[in-house]
């Protein structure tokens, strides 16, 4: 199965993009970005050196706006619709979706619904061999079972000799081993190809929700979103969430917001 493929190199993107001179070109593209970053972290630097520790009014006032101004910069620079991180990367990423387009959509897609297709196929087949078997396992077991059943009724009318007790134990166990083995999943069916190929049938247990309400607790995973919303829906004078969720305590946590 194996084809014989053509001798060109694979696509290198670097024949479009040098990519060992893209760091020193963006450097240079964003050089005015680059000392404007440079001069804020410098500054901030000098900044703590002189307050190590905020402890007056002014000094939050001053290290308010530096936050503000720190924020802004990193915004214009990484983060919005207009930075100039992603105005860099979107060319790369419009060629990764041409990228996509052509070697997903065109290339490999038309090759994967055949695949699946094939897949289904194949899937049946197995299925209908695997249920063959276990006919046929079901049928051998009971009539083994029958036979034994029978001989067992036979013995009844009369006293048995000790190879007739022999055999009549050794139909029983026979009858159980038969039983047990066509209760149990039969053993995968195996298709090869002519190239050394394979296919078959593979599976795993997985579980199924029957009754949510039986679950372990160790088992459950707490809905953090719904809870939140039920916790936005009641709220006192203060915002404090009105709702009573069993196991759950509305703690007030803080964080630090700037405005700029």
């Amino acid at each position: 199965m194996t084809e014989i493929g053509h001798n060109k190199q694979p696509f290198d993107p670097a024949e479009i993009v040098d990519l060992e001179r893209l760091p020193a070109q963006l450097r240079e593209t964003y050089k005015f970005k680059f000392d404007r970053a440079a001069e804020l972290v410098k500054a901030a630097e000098a900044w703590f050196v002189s307050y190590p520790s905020i402890d007056k009014p002014e000094i939050a006032a001053n290290a308010t706006d530096r936050l503000a101004q720190l924020k802004a910069e990193i915004d214009a620079c990484h983060g919005k619709s207009g930075s100039v991180h992603t105005l860099a990367k979107e060319p790369f990423l419009k060629g990764g979706r041409i990228v996509d387009a052509v070697l997903n959509a065109e290339l490999t897609d038309p090759m994967r619904k055949v695949a699946d297709k094939l897949t289904v196929l194949l899937k049946a087949y197995h299925e209908r061999l695997a249920a063959e078997t276990r006919r046929k396992a079901q049928e051998e077991a009971a009539r083994i079972a029958a036979e034994a059943a029978a001989a067992a009724e036979a013995a009844a009318r009369r006293p048995l000799t000790d190879e007739e007790l022999e055999a009549q134990m050794q139909a029983e166990q026979e009858a159980a081993e038969a039983a047990e083995a066509a209760a149990r999943a039969t053993k995968p069916s195996i298709v090869r190809g002519d190239y050394g190929t394979s296919s078959g049938l593979r599976g795993k247990w997985k579980p199924k929700i029957t009754d949510a309400t039986k679950i372990p607790r160790q088992y459950m995973m707490p809905n953090m979103a719904m809870i939140e919303a039920a916790g936005k829906t009641f709220k006192d004078k203060d915002g404090r969430p009105l709702t009573e969720i069993a196991g759950v305590e509305w703690v007030f946590e803080t964080t630090l917001a700037t405005r700029r």
